[in-house]
């Protein structure tokens, strides 16, 4: 497909080629959400505890100190169809959580076709950190995860699912998945 517009296409004249998606409103719902401080960390896998990050301290992502206030939570939100786009809706969840967030806690919507969430990382990440006197130490993936991907095959979401991040934005559909840089 050629650039419409010499590559400064608009929504309005993109409609016309399937699903449009709004990727301003994407990168606006993460500066606004994507930095809000998480108070629990549940580390990855089967059976892991909720860690409170108020019980947290000397903690290092990927080898650099950062304070509690830098460990970001995931949020959510739906996504609706509105004036022919997928948009970010106004419904939001949240569980607080560096790691997780679950989109069937999202309220039911007018419009609601998929749902998006921040990723508080970009990129593959290490963690480590002390609490209660003992050290504790793990690793989680930037970009979709496998079970971002699984949300995408969810019979409501028949726009699929967005995950943001500070580099990118990522459009999973039953699938396939679209990359956009945010910047």
């Amino acid at each position: 497909m050629k650039a419409i517009a010499g590559g400064k296409g608009t929504i309005e004249g993109l409609k016309g080629f399937g699903t449009t998606y709004d990727s301003k409103s994407f990168v606006s719902f993460f500066n606004k959400e994507g930095k809000i401080p998480a108070q629990n960390f549940t580390p990855p896998g089967p059976g892991s505890s909720i860690i409170p990050t108020s019980e947290m301290s000397n903690i290092k992502l990927n080898g650099h100190s950062i304070g509690r206030n830098q460990l970001y939570a995931e949020h959510q939100a739906n996504l609706i169809m509105k004036d022919g786009a997928v948009t970010v809706g106004v419904g939001r969840e949240t569980k607080n959580d560096v790691l997780y967030s679950d989109a069937r806690d999202l309220p039911n919507e007018p419009g609601k076709v998929g749902n998006i969430h921040t990723h508080p990382v970009s990129e593959d990440a290490s963690i480590s950190f002390n609490r209660n006197g003992l050290s504790d130490s793990g690793s989680f993936g930037g970009g979709p995860s496998p079970a971002d991907r699984d949300e995408s095959y969810r019979p409501e979401n028949t726009s699929g699912t967005v995950v943001v991040d500070s580099k990118n934005i990522y459009i999973l559909t039953r699938g396939k998945q679209i990359v956009i840089p945010t910047k």
